[in-house]
């Protein structure tokens, strides 16, 4: 007769060990893992502002947004668009002190008095430029998807974006900006502080 063959397996302290590492190559990967997809969101942020600032400036090089022809260099004349992340992330001054209505909850496209878009002069810079919008939407964005895909403003991302191109005292500058939703949303407040601007300077 033949002996009965011994069954080798595992004890409960080598399983114990197993998951153990296990438990700490979880722990270890899922805080890179939350990292990463946070700079491929920021890089998503990134793409779309760039294109939304494109069609802005190719909008005013072939007269489709047309600048006053007796500017006043003491006064700020430009188109602009802000995308959020959500209806409670805009600058808390657009909002709020100058009562702004975003579209969708995320999207608001602004024009300083004076300016004008295909036909219609904008008459103040807080209400929303229908005209502008159809600009974008025109160039192939898909206006429900315009918004601010970072998760962490507190963690070197952003809960608003601006893209802003015009005359600011005098001077043709194009430029892309972001903020935390506890702050404002001016441009002096924010721009050269803001962490996406670090990444594009057009001025």
């Amino acid at each position: 007769m033949k002996g009965k063959q011994k069954k080798n397996g595992f004890t409960l302290a080598e399983l114990l060990i197993v998951v153990a590492i296990i438990a700490v190559l979880v722990a270890v990967a899922i805080p890179i893992f939350t990292k990463q997809l946070e700079e491929a969101r920021r890089a998503v942020d990134l793409q779309t502002a760039r294109t939304i600032e494109s069609v802005l400036a190719n909008a005013v090089n072939d007269g489709t947004i047309q600048f006053p022809s007796n500017m006043d260099n003491k006064k700020n004349y430009s188109v602009f668009v802000v995308i959020t992340r959500d209806k409670d992330s805009f600058p808390q001054d657009y909002t709020g002190k100058w009562g702004i209505s975003p579209v969708n909850g995320t999207l608001f496209c602004g024009a300083d008095a004076s300016v004008c878009i295909n036909t219609t002069t904008s008459s103040k810079w807080n209400a929303h430029q229908s005209e502008l919008q159809a600009l974008l939407t025109n160039s192939g964005l898909n206006i429900n998807n315009l918004k601010v895909s970072s998760k962490s403003s507190q963690n070197g991302g952003w809960d608003w974006i601006i893209i802003n191109v015009g005359y600011t005292k005098g001077k043709f500058v194009t430029r892309i900006y972001s903020g935390e939703a506890n702050k404002n949303g001016d441009a002096s407040a924010n721009y050269g502080k803001t962490n996406i601007e670090k990444l594009i300077n057009h001025q």
